[in-house]
């Protein structure tokens, strides 16, 4: 049986981790980041309201500050992953055949630099997502003065949203965040030359 031959090109595995990617990066981290904003100015407008007015800023304004980092990064590592179907598209397919061994060197060096670069900003996204929640936890505590109908509930969401905001931390600080990219993007073959997917 013919043996099996890695792709030509680099590509991510899975293949839609660059859209997963910029769904995050693009769209969810602005949204994160407006948010973070409104309440940093609601905060800042009503600070009575709050039991630790200057430490949810603090909080809320790192938030701020790591998801507009990741969506920097995201964009800096956006330009940087493209498909072979994306250099035909551009080069037209003579010279993509003609300059294939250059394009393929350069596309597979590229591809390398987005790994590292949507690495970061993956990572600086996960703080981020940890660091709102962390506002948020403190923005939901009651104040001083609220009475004990009101505290309660505040208390319990607040423990529930800092819970939250710990195990996100957690993960963005322990867990890989780029296994996905370091597994083989083709079957591996086992056995009698039998090509087995994962």
């Amino acid at each position: 049986m013919p043996s099996f031959k890695p792709p030509r090109w680099s590509k991510p595995a899975p293949l839609g981790y660059g859209h997963a990617a910029d769904a995050a990066h693009f769209v969810a981290a602005p949204l994160l980041v407006a948010a973070g904003v409104a309440m940093i100015g609601v905060v800042g407008a009503d600070r009575e309201q709050f039991r630790w007015p200057g430490m949810t800023l603090l909080f809320l304004s790192i938030a701020m500050i790591v998801l507009v980092g990741s969506i920097q990064y995201g964009f800096q590592a956006r330009a940087l992953l493209y498909s072979a179907g994306d250099l035909e598209e551009w080069w037209g397919a003579a010279d993509l055949e003609r300059h294939e061994e250059t394009l393929r060197s350069r596309q597979r060096e590229e591809f390398r630099q987005w790994k590292t670069k949507i690495g970061k900003a993956v990572l600086l996204y996960n703080v981020g997502v940890a660091m709102l929640g962390a506002g948020l936890s403190l923005c939901v505590a009651p104040p001083a003065d609220a009475g004990a109908s009101e505290a309660i509930p505040r208390w319990i969401a607040c423990a529930l949203v800092g819970a939250a905001a710990v195990a996100e931390f957690g993960w963005a600080v322990l867990a890989r965040q780029d296994f996905q990219l370091h597994r083989p993007a083709w079957p591996r073959i086992r056995g009698r030359g039998e090509e087995r997917t994962r």
